[in-house]
């Protein structure tokens, strides 16, 4: 299994919201895991700010869409779970997070 992202806005700006676009390739077998279509969590490069999001938009297809806003400017890294055929995957992406006007 393969993962994705695209953000929305292409750089991500503290305080604003940012849309994160996974595509999940195969995406035949996809379900639920612990009653979401995936699970997000991101961190603080100084571990400081953490967040746990669902799903925004997902409908077991290839697209998974989460909204997070990022506290501050700094480097998060991003994990998200996906289930596919009854195992879950893991993966990690790191976005760089600018504060506006920089």
């Amino acid at each position: 299994m393969t993962v994705e992202l695209t953000t929305d806005p292409p750089q991500p700006i503290s305080g604003f919201k940012t849309q994160l676009y996974f595509r999940v390739k195969p995406a035949e077998g996809l379900e639920k895991y612990l009653a979401a279509w995936g699970h997000l969590l991101a961190a603080s490069d100084d571990l400081i700010d953490m967040i746990h999001e669902h799903p925004f938009i997902a409908d077991g297809g290839p697209q998974i869409q989460f909204n997070i806003i990022f506290p501050r400017a700094r480097a998060y890294r991003v994990w998200v779970q996906f289930q596919r055929k009854g195992v879950v995957n893991t993966t990690y992406f790191d976005i760089p997070v600018k504060a506006l006007g920089q």
